[in-house]
């Protein structure tokens, strides 16, 4: 579903392994500085200039932190509840705890996901009803195997975080202040590589400890490699932001938060918007914390610790919660789920701890419930959703043949700082088959260096090939194929004022393109 995302970051990787320059510069936007999270594209420019292909210097690396990302749950779980049946239960609920069950219910009273009708005797209509895009980003194993590159990243390093806190001040009598600095040093590299891991994990790692441990000095000197993380911040925020780049508008967007008026009440609207889109994380996840909360009341720093560290973890994921309500941190309104899945993984501590108690107390008839309760909220809708996209959902061509061939030709016949004019598509072959930069390229009007002026006189290059607009972007080469006919009124007369250094017409099993490049000077 995000495969776009993937020809964004490949562009990063291409233009770091091209061209290793301090600071990084913008591929979409040529000679400008790049405001990102870029350390796990970084990475996998490393392997790309080690002698990997760009795909598998892309692809490897997701592999082995979706490993990582599974293995470091369950001992996130683990750690914080002991048992393991325990640590099993809670990562089920948040694996598998999403909204395929809330969509079936609110289909059966009347609500569809979709235009689909819903059938309860029509496996296709159960099957769009349970799979419906409604708020499906909560999912974490289909839409952050790939291509969530920075959170991918940044969420398993976050569960060694966690882990490891938890380990300093609630597992041990005297405090490690040394492994405590360690722990906050993590913290603070953590923007580097997920800005939206840092800003939960952080709060949680200062007011833990300064809670928790007795030498308030000691503490905030163990504390201080955290600060790195708000310079890495600064430096991010710092460059260019568009104007609705962020703000107080989440109650103006759609996407299910306001469709479901009842009562003409925009309040009951956004209460239902949740029970169906975050399904059992949020629902059972409220009552299990109050039913854990109710049962385990002691907060003293000495007994109670791990009661303490729980409730400051809780606390701080409902306040982005209840933030991402009202403000939109980024572009994408969709990007708060990462805010929402660590609240999800808090949540999901206490349904593991009360659905273990609750299996072991009871007979065969709670047993099954327990199990029963398991599947219905999670398993068997990620069942049918890796059903769909494994052996139902059409496949896809991120890039032609005929895209790699000329970018192949690109990389061999051009200077790694050359320019191009191309489209803006967010895929497009050129800045991540071969690194170069580009004049304006993906993203660019959500991340705050669209140029309205720019834009149009980009039109006006490929429609009069006017010199003195050339000159002004330092453009080198100019790129006429599929992408830029279908976006812009290309005058192939005009052009034809420069060297034509690629003409190729290529043919596919399905496709018959054209390519052109213009040599500028």
């Amino acid at each position: 579903g995000n495969y776009q995302d993937m020809a964004y970051h490949m562009s990063m990787v291409s233009s770091f392994a091209n061209h290793m320059g301090f600071p990084p510069l913008n591929p979409q936007c040529a000679w400008q500085p790049l405001s990102y999270h870029y350390l796990v594209d970084f990475h996998s420019a490393v392997l790309h200039i080690s002698g990997l292909p760009l795909y598998l210097s892309v692809e490897i690396p997701q592999i082995l932190f979706s490993f990582a990302l599974a293995g470091l749950v369950c001992h996130f779980y683990k750690t914080i509840l002991e048992e393991e049946g325990k640590a099993l239960f809670a990562a089920m609920f948040f694996v598998g705890g999403h909204i395929g069950f809330f969509n079936l219910l609110f289909a059966a009273v009347g609500f569809p996901a979709a235009v689909t009708t819903f059938d309860g005797s029509s496996w296709a209509g159960i099957k769009e009803q349970m799979l419906f895009s409604f708020m499906n980003f909560l999912n974490i194993t289909i839409n952050f195997f790939q291509p969530q590159r920075p959170f991918l990243f940044g969420f398993p390093m976050s569960l060694i975080i966690l882990s490891s806190l938890y380990d300093t001040l609630v597992k041990h009598d005297e405090i490690n202040y040394w492994r405590l600095m360690t722990v906050s040093l993590l913290t603070g590299l953590l923007p580097l590589f997920h800005v939206h891991s840092f800003m939960v994990v952080a709060p949680v790692v200062c007011v833990s400890a300064f809670y928790l441990c007795p030498d308030r000095r000691r503490t905030a000197s163990a504390l201080l490699p955290v600060l790195l993380g708000v310079i890495q911040i600064w430096l991010i925020l710092s460059g260019p932001k568009g104007a609705n780049y962020s703000g107080f508008d989440v109650h103006t967007l759609g996407g299910g938060l306001r469709e479901m008026m009842v009562l003409n009440s925009a309040l009951i609207a956004r209460i239902l918007f949740w029970i169906r889109a975050a399904g059992a994380p949020l629902i059972l996840g409220t009552a299990a914390a109050y039913l854990y909360f109710r049962q385990n009341r002691d907060f003293s720093c000495i007994s109670g610790s791990k009661n303490i560290f729980l409730m400051v973890f809780l606390i701080v994921n409902c306040s982005y919660f209840i933030i991402i309500n009202f403000y939109r941190f980024t572009p994408n309104w969709g990007d708060s789920n990462k805010f929402f899945l660590y609240l999800s993984l808090c949540m999901s501590i206490f349904m593991g701890s009360i659905a273990w108690g609750i299996f072991n107390s009871g007979g065969v008839a709670t047993k099954s419930a327990v199990i029963a309760t398991i599947m219905a909220a999670g398993v068997l809708p990620q069942a049918v959703e890796h059903y769909a996209i494994f052996f139902t959902k059409p496949s896809g061509v991120l890039y032609t043949g005929c895209d790699v061939k000329a970018a192949q030709w690109i990389k061999a016949n051009t200077a790694a700082n050359a320019v191009f004019l191309t489209d803006n598509g967010i895929v497009h072959f050129v800045a991540p088959l071969t690194g170069r930069a580009v004049v304006d390229g993906a993203y660019n009007r959500e991340t705050g260096y669209a140029n309205p002026e720019r834009e149009n006189e980009i039109k006006k290059i490929f429609s009069t090939a006017e010199a003195w607009l050339i000159k002004k972007y330092n453009i080198d080469f100019i790129v006429v194929s599929r992408y830029e006919r279908a976006a812009f009124a290309v005058n192939d007369d005009a052009l034809k004022r420069y060297k034509k250094v690629y003409d190729e017409q290529c043919h596919g099993e399905n496709y018959n393109e054209h390519y052109k490049v213009y040599d500028t000077r």
